[in-house]
Protein backbone atom coordinates (compact mmCIF):
# COMPACT_ATOMS: atom_id res chain seq x y z
CA UNK A 1 0.00 0.00 0.00
CA UNK A 2 1.11 3.46 -0.64
CA UNK A 3 -0.06 6.61 1.22
CA UNK A 4 -0.42 10.23 -0.30
CA UNK A 5 -0.19 12.96 1.82
CA UNK A 6 -2.37 15.89 -0.02
CA UNK A 7 -2.95 17.71 3.25
CA UNK A 8 -1.97 17.48 6.81
CA UNK A 9 -2.85 21.33 8.00
CA UNK A 10 -6.05 22.35 9.78
CA UNK A 11 -9.00 24.62 8.38
CA UNK A 12 -6.72 27.55 9.05
CA UNK A 13 -3.74 29.23 7.46
CA UNK A 14 -1.75 32.65 7.18
CA UNK A 15 -1.27 31.97 10.79
CA UNK A 16 1.38 33.86 13.05
CA UNK A 17 3.41 32.90 16.19
CA UNK A 18 5.89 35.41 17.53
CA UNK A 19 6.11 37.61 14.84
CA UNK A 20 6.70 34.83 12.36
CA UNK A 21 4.05 33.19 9.66
CA UNK A 22 3.61 29.66 10.06
CA UNK A 23 4.33 27.60 6.74
CA UNK A 24 0.96 26.94 5.01
CA UNK A 25 -0.65 23.57 4.65
CA UNK A 26 -3.61 22.26 3.15
CA UNK A 27 -6.60 20.98 4.95
CA UNK A 28 -7.20 17.22 5.21
CA UNK A 29 -6.89 14.74 2.50
CA UNK A 30 -5.15 11.74 1.80
CA UNK A 31 -5.23 8.68 -0.74
CA UNK A 32 -4.40 5.21 -0.17
CA UNK A 33 -3.43 3.04 -2.81
CA UNK A 34 -3.10 -0.44 -3.43
CA UNK A 35 -2.91 -1.43 -6.69
CA UNK A 36 -6.16 -2.83 -7.90
CA UNK A 37 -8.29 -0.26 -6.29
CA UNK A 38 -7.79 3.24 -3.82
CA UNK A 39 -9.52 5.80 -1.69
CA UNK A 40 -9.47 8.87 -1.38
CA UNK A 41 -10.02 10.04 2.65
CA UNK A 42 -11.68 13.34 2.94
CA UNK A 43 -12.70 16.12 0.54
CA UNK A 44 -11.87 19.13 1.94
CA UNK A 45 -11.47 22.31 0.08
CA UNK A 46 -9.41 22.63 -3.22
CA UNK A 47 -8.96 18.67 -3.00
CA UNK A 48 -8.64 18.74 -7.11
CA UNK A 49 -6.61 20.74 -7.34
CA UNK A 50 -3.74 18.75 -4.78
CA UNK A 51 -5.09 15.50 -6.78
CA UNK A 52 -3.85 16.50 -9.73
CA UNK A 53 -0.42 17.40 -8.23
CA UNK A 54 -0.33 14.07 -6.86
CA UNK A 55 -0.29 12.73 -9.82
CA UNK A 56 -4.16 11.44 -10.13
CA UNK A 57 -6.84 12.29 -12.77
CA UNK A 58 -9.54 13.74 -9.93
CA UNK A 59 -12.56 12.97 -11.54
CA UNK A 60 -11.12 9.12 -10.95
CA UNK A 61 -12.21 7.82 -7.63
CA UNK A 62 -14.75 5.42 -7.68
CA UNK A 63 -14.22 5.67 -3.20
CA UNK A 64 -14.27 8.35 -1.02
CA UNK A 65 -14.28 8.57 2.82
CA UNK A 66 -15.27 11.21 4.59
CA UNK A 67 -14.74 11.16 8.16
CA UNK A 68 -17.20 13.73 9.61
CA UNK A 69 -19.62 16.36 8.17
CA UNK A 70 -17.00 19.60 9.39
CA UNK A 71 -16.43 21.34 6.17
CA UNK A 72 -12.70 21.12 6.45
CA UNK A 73 -13.07 17.24 5.86
CA UNK A 74 -16.16 17.48 3.81
CA UNK A 75 -16.28 19.97 1.10
CA UNK A 76 -17.78 17.46 -1.38
CA UNK A 77 -19.57 19.71 -3.43
CA UNK A 78 -17.45 21.96 -5.33
CA UNK A 79 -16.02 18.75 -5.86
CA UNK A 80 -18.90 16.83 -7.48
CA UNK A 81 -19.33 19.60 -9.64
CA UNK A 82 -15.94 19.81 -11.25
CA UNK A 83 -16.48 16.19 -12.11
CA UNK A 84 -20.07 16.95 -13.92
CA UNK A 85 -18.50 19.97 -15.60
CA UNK A 86 -15.18 17.51 -16.59
CA UNK A 87 -17.49 15.01 -17.65
CA UNK A 88 -19.39 17.80 -19.81
CA UNK A 89 -16.36 19.62 -21.42
CA UNK A 90 -13.30 17.51 -21.32
CA UNK A 91 -12.68 15.17 -24.57
CA UNK A 92 -12.68 11.95 -22.20
CA UNK A 93 -16.22 12.53 -21.14
CA UNK A 94 -18.16 9.65 -21.99
CA UNK A 95 -16.09 7.88 -19.41
CA UNK A 96 -16.87 10.93 -16.35
CA UNK A 97 -20.41 9.65 -17.68
CA UNK A 98 -19.97 6.21 -16.72
CA UNK A 99 -18.40 7.03 -13.53
CA UNK A 100 -20.04 5.91 -9.96
CA UNK A 101 -18.98 6.84 -6.63
CA UNK A 102 -19.14 4.95 -3.34
CA UNK A 103 -18.83 7.27 -0.11
CA UNK A 104 -18.09 5.58 3.12
CA UNK A 105 -19.74 7.94 5.92
CA UNK A 106 -21.44 8.38 8.66
CA UNK A 107 -24.97 8.93 8.94
CA UNK A 108 -24.96 12.94 9.43
CA UNK A 109 -22.78 12.82 5.97
CA UNK A 110 -25.14 11.27 3.99
CA UNK A 111 -28.69 12.91 5.26
CA UNK A 112 -27.49 16.28 4.87
CA UNK A 113 -26.14 15.56 1.09
CA UNK A 114 -29.30 16.28 -0.65
CA UNK A 115 -29.82 18.74 1.47
CA UNK A 116 -27.13 20.97 0.65
CA UNK A 117 -27.39 19.89 -3.21
CA UNK A 118 -30.89 21.23 -3.11
CA UNK A 119 -29.61 24.35 -1.30
CA UNK A 120 -26.96 25.23 -3.76
CA UNK A 121 -27.77 23.90 -7.16
CA UNK A 122 -31.54 25.29 -7.35
CA UNK A 123 -31.78 25.05 -11.23
CA UNK A 124 -32.04 20.98 -10.86
CA UNK A 125 -35.42 19.57 -9.76
CA UNK A 126 -33.75 16.33 -8.97
CA UNK A 127 -30.97 16.83 -6.55
CA UNK A 128 -28.36 15.43 -8.12
CA UNK A 129 -26.70 15.94 -11.58
CA UNK A 130 -27.27 13.04 -14.67
CA UNK A 131 -23.65 12.15 -13.40
CA UNK A 132 -21.93 10.69 -11.85
CA UNK A 133 -23.96 8.83 -9.89
CA UNK A 134 -23.71 8.59 -6.11
CA UNK A 135 -24.12 6.31 -3.59
CA UNK A 136 -23.23 5.99 0.21
CA UNK A 137 -22.62 3.30 2.23
CA UNK A 138 -23.44 4.70 5.72
CA UNK A 139 -21.06 3.02 8.30
CA UNK A 140 -20.98 3.38 12.33
CA UNK A 141 -24.24 2.18 14.52
CA UNK A 142 -25.06 -0.74 13.15
CA UNK A 143 -22.49 -1.78 10.21
CA UNK A 144 -18.88 -1.35 10.79
CA UNK A 145 -17.36 -3.47 8.09
CA UNK A 146 -17.27 -3.12 4.19
CA UNK A 147 -14.80 -4.54 1.45
CA UNK A 148 -13.06 -3.16 -1.71
CA UNK A 149 -12.01 -5.37 -3.53
CA UNK A 150 -9.54 -7.35 -1.26
CA UNK A 151 -9.37 -4.78 0.79
CA UNK A 152 -11.38 -5.00 4.36
CA UNK A 153 -12.34 -2.24 5.95
CA UNK A 154 -13.52 -1.22 9.20
CA UNK A 155 -14.99 1.71 10.96
CA UNK A 156 -14.97 2.95 14.70
CA UNK A 157 -17.31 5.71 15.98
CA UNK A 158 -15.18 8.26 17.90
CA UNK A 159 -15.34 10.94 20.33
CA UNK A 160 -15.75 14.53 18.63
CA UNK A 161 -17.10 17.99 18.62
CA UNK A 162 -18.25 17.29 22.39
CA UNK A 163 -19.83 14.07 21.30
CA UNK A 164 -22.29 15.89 18.98
CA UNK A 165 -20.75 15.07 15.45
CA UNK A 166 -20.90 11.28 14.05
CA UNK A 167 -17.00 10.84 13.52
CA UNK A 168 -15.43 7.52 12.11
CA UNK A 169 -12.31 6.41 12.04
CA UNK A 170 -10.92 3.73 9.49
CA UNK A 171 -8.78 1.13 9.63
CA UNK A 172 -7.82 -0.63 5.84
CA UNK A 173 -6.30 -4.43 6.17
CA UNK A 174 -4.39 -5.07 2.51
CA UNK A 175 -2.94 -8.89 2.61
CA UNK A 176 -1.28 -8.49 6.26
CA UNK A 177 -0.86 -4.89 6.43
CA UNK A 178 -2.51 -2.54 8.29
CA UNK A 179 -3.46 1.38 7.54
CA UNK A 180 -5.64 2.96 10.24
CA UNK A 181 -6.46 6.48 10.05
CA UNK A 182 -7.84 8.71 12.84
CA UNK A 183 -10.01 11.09 11.58
CA UNK A 184 -11.01 13.73 14.28
CA UNK A 185 -10.69 12.38 17.60
CA UNK A 186 -10.10 12.57 21.36
CA UNK A 187 -8.55 9.64 23.80
CA UNK A 188 -11.83 7.11 23.51
CA UNK A 189 -11.96 3.38 22.77
CA UNK A 190 -13.26 3.81 19.38
CA UNK A 191 -9.51 5.22 17.85
CA UNK A 192 -7.33 2.43 20.22
CA UNK A 193 -9.80 -0.26 18.20
CA UNK A 194 -8.82 1.02 15.25
CA UNK A 195 -5.38 1.41 15.52
CA UNK A 196 -4.36 -1.67 17.34
CA UNK A 197 -1.29 -3.48 15.62
CA UNK A 198 -1.50 -1.09 13.23
CA UNK A 199 1.56 -1.20 10.49
CA UNK A 200 0.71 2.37 10.28
CA UNK A 201 -1.39 5.15 11.87
CA UNK A 202 -2.19 8.14 10.48
CA UNK A 203 -2.92 10.43 13.72
CA UNK A 204 -4.52 14.21 14.12
CA UNK A 205 -2.58 16.35 16.34
CA UNK A 206 -5.05 19.17 15.94
CA UNK A 207 -4.04 20.04 19.88
CA UNK A 208 -1.29 21.75 21.38
CA UNK A 209 1.16 20.83 23.55
CA UNK A 210 0.18 21.00 26.92
CA UNK A 211 -3.43 20.41 25.54
CA UNK A 212 -4.33 17.09 26.89
CA UNK A 213 -6.43 17.45 29.06
CA UNK A 214 -8.34 20.89 27.87
CA UNK A 215 -8.53 19.21 24.51
CA UNK A 216 -10.68 16.11 26.18
CA UNK A 217 -13.92 17.03 25.82
CA UNK A 218 -13.95 18.37 22.58
CA UNK A 219 -11.79 15.68 20.85
CA UNK A 220 -8.81 16.21 19.16
CA UNK A 221 -5.15 14.97 20.00
CA UNK A 222 -2.25 16.40 21.38
CA UNK A 223 1.13 14.45 19.51
CA UNK A 224 1.31 12.89 23.55
CA UNK A 225 -1.81 11.57 23.46
CA UNK A 226 -1.21 10.00 19.71
CA UNK A 227 1.51 9.07 21.02
CA UNK A 228 0.28 7.35 24.22
CA UNK A 229 -2.25 5.66 21.91
CA UNK A 230 0.01 4.42 19.67
CA UNK A 231 2.09 2.78 22.51
CA UNK A 232 -1.03 0.93 24.12
CA UNK A 233 -2.30 0.00 21.12
CA UNK A 234 1.01 -1.69 19.64
CA UNK A 235 1.43 0.59 16.81
CA UNK A 236 4.28 -0.10 14.48
CA UNK A 237 4.93 3.48 13.03
CA UNK A 238 3.18 6.57 13.59
CA UNK A 239 2.33 9.44 11.43
CA UNK A 240 0.92 12.93 12.58
CA UNK A 241 -1.20 15.10 10.68
CA UNK A 242 -4.04 17.24 10.86
CA UNK A 243 -1.79 19.74 13.49
CA UNK A 244 -1.90 23.43 13.42
CA UNK A 245 2.10 24.22 13.08
CA UNK A 246 2.31 26.51 16.40
CA UNK A 247 4.58 23.75 17.68
CA UNK A 248 7.57 23.17 15.75
CA UNK A 249 8.56 19.71 14.45
CA UNK A 250 10.96 18.98 16.69
CA UNK A 251 8.69 19.80 20.12
CA UNK A 252 5.70 17.73 18.53
CA UNK A 253 8.16 14.78 18.29
CA UNK A 254 10.07 15.61 21.51
CA UNK A 255 5.92 15.54 23.03
CA UNK A 256 4.89 12.35 21.66
CA UNK A 257 8.24 10.37 22.37
CA UNK A 258 7.34 11.66 26.66
CA UNK A 259 4.31 9.06 25.96
CA UNK A 260 6.58 6.26 26.27
CA UNK A 261 6.14 5.39 22.03
CA UNK A 262 9.12 3.57 20.86
CA UNK A 263 8.44 2.90 17.36
CA UNK A 264 9.31 5.27 14.58
CA UNK A 265 7.21 8.46 14.76
CA UNK A 266 7.20 11.23 11.92
CA UNK A 267 5.68 14.76 12.03
CA UNK A 268 3.97 14.63 8.29
CA UNK A 269 4.67 17.06 5.29
CA UNK A 270 1.87 18.06 2.26
CA UNK A 271 2.71 16.05 -0.53
CA UNK A 272 4.70 13.63 0.71
CA UNK A 273 4.30 9.23 -0.07
CA UNK A 274 4.53 6.65 2.16
CA UNK A 275 4.97 3.02 1.57
CA UNK A 276 3.04 0.88 4.17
Amino acid sequence: MQLYLLGTGTCANQLTKNGKKIKNRFPPGYVLDWGENKILFEVSEGIRFRLEKAGFDYADFENIAISHCHPDHYNFMPYLQSVYCKGLWDQKGKQYEKLKIQILCPNQVAESYRKIFKLLVLEIKKNHYDFPEISFTKLGKMKFKTKIGRAQITVQEVHHGFGKVETLAFRVKVDNKIFAYSADTGDCQGIRKICKNADLFLCEASALIGQDKACRNYGHLTPYLAGKIAKESKVKKLLLTHYIGLDSESSMLKDCQRSGFEGEVKVGKDFEKVKI
